[in-house]
């Protein structure tokens, strides 16, 4: 075996070949090739862990000693001096190829196995009696995992001595760092896990009562959306002559027309679309599935992204990332990213950039079109009528029917 894939030169390869790292570096470079890594990364990615070697090498540490703790220390190392941040993902990439081979023992501290062994009792909790989707879920373990750092740092967890002043200090410390929205998402999966601890009996008493609320106005605000010729040039902008231009334009389509949400977009799988009834089934919040219109730029734009961008892999998911490690689902924030960057191309700078900009987009263009709330909502798969209600604020015509005409005279 050999590294031969990213190194052609053996020569500059060789300076990579020092210290207790040495002989694993041919295998880790195969690891990354199977994974589809390209040339470039490939090269960055072993030349890094070449220099761990040296690094350790030059302070006697062994294979066995090499842990997230030995990475930070090497990662402080390189820091000093550096204006930007140490890349962490070929240093983790590299212990996970290196367990999986059994050449290094599980993460050996303390307080991560026990943290592991919570947070594995909570996703089962979250999942089997909650029946929460998995981005929910994924969603509430990280703020979980936050909380727990911000309290106990790297110190054992003991839950007997949570406080209402560590709930305090925890959201002050990250209410500037979030959106009001996002705020809430971790207030609410802080409340789940205090619940949670209660029951089991780990906390005396229950301090979900204790975390505030976040101050939250239904319908508070207008929504954000685009204009029809901001959508086309929006469109317009992808290449459709590189595979992620062809995602995008797949992606941006079920947005703006069909209203999904990012998540949602993550979740839709090849088995999803119906050619012959004409329809997209999509897994909404609840578990709930819905079958909606496939239209004909959707359906085109879905077509030639299968056929000449969608990586080969082993799983049926739809959209599939278009930069090694192939075969990993997208993620809500990488189809935020896709809005944004396409956002960035077309020179559109509007107030909100995420994923929801382009759903709001949605229900206006077809309250614009004579569609009725009901309408929306069903399209938009809407729980509660009062949700889609928003809308009825950006239909300006309407509105203007209903004004009353401003009184003659005034105060002198």
């Amino acid at each position: 075996m050999s590294a031969n894939p990213y190194y052609t030169r053996l020569w500059r390869l060789e300076r990579y070949r020092v210290g207790p790292l040495r002989p694993y570096l041919d295998g880790f470079a195969q690891h990354l090739q199977e994974k589809g890594y390209a040339q470039a990364s490939g090269q960055r990615y072993v030349r890094e862990i070449g220099q761990l070697s040296q690094w350790m090498g030059k302070r006697g540490l062994e294979v066995s000693e090499l842990d997230e703790e030995v990475v930070i220390r090497y990662s402080r190392v390189r820091k000093r001096g550096r204006q930007c941040a140490v890349e962490m993902a070929p240093f983790e990439l590299f212990l996970q190829h290196m367990r999986a081979e059994n050449n290094l023992s599980p993460a050996k501290e303390r307080f991560v196995e026990e943290r592991a062994v919570w947070s594995e009792r909570y996703r089962a909790h979250l999942v089997e009696r909650r029946g929460l989707a998995p981005e929910t879920v994924r969603k509430y373990l990280e703020a979980t995992h936050e909380f727990l750092s911000h309290r106990f740092g790297k110190e054992d967890v003991d839950f007997s001595q949570l406080q209402p002043s560590d709930i305090t200090r925890y959201l002050t410390d990250h209410c500037t760092l979030h959106s009001r929205g996002s705020l809430g998402g971790k207030v609410s999966a802080l409340r789940s896990f205090l619940r949670f601890l209660h029951f089991l009996g780990q906390i005396p008493s229950d301090l979900a009562q204790s975390v505030p609320s976040v101050p939250c106005w239904r319908q508070a605000n207008l929504p954000s959306f685009l204009q029809p010729h901001e959508i086309d040039l929006l469109l317009e902008q992808c290449d459709t002559d590189t595979p992620i231009g062809l995602r995008d334009r797949a992606v941006l389509l079920l947005l703006v027309r069909l209203g999904f949400r990012a998540a949602e977009v993550c979740r839709l799988s090849v088995d999803d679309v119906n050619w012959r009834a004409g329809e997209i089934a999509v897994r909404g919040k609840g578990g709930k599935c819905n079958c909606l219109p496939l239209t004909k730029d959707i359906g085109e734009a879905v077509v030639s992204y299968l056929q000449r961008g969608r990586p080969r892999v082993s799983n049926r998911l739809l959209f599939q990332r278009t930069f090694a490690p192939h075969g990993k689902a997208l993620s809500s924030s990488s189809i935020a990213h896709t809005v944004r960057r396409a956002l960035r191309r077309a020179g559109i700078q509007p107030a909100r950039k995420g994923s929801h900009l382009l759903r709001h987009t949605c229900a206006t263009q077809m309250l614009r079109q004579g569609a009725s709330l009901t309408d929306i909502g069903q399209i938009l798969r809407h729980q509660r009528p009062d949700t889609t209600a928003i809308y009825a604020k950006v239909d300006v015509d309407q509105l203007r029917r209903l004004a009353r005409p401003w009184p003659k005279g005034g105060v002198s």
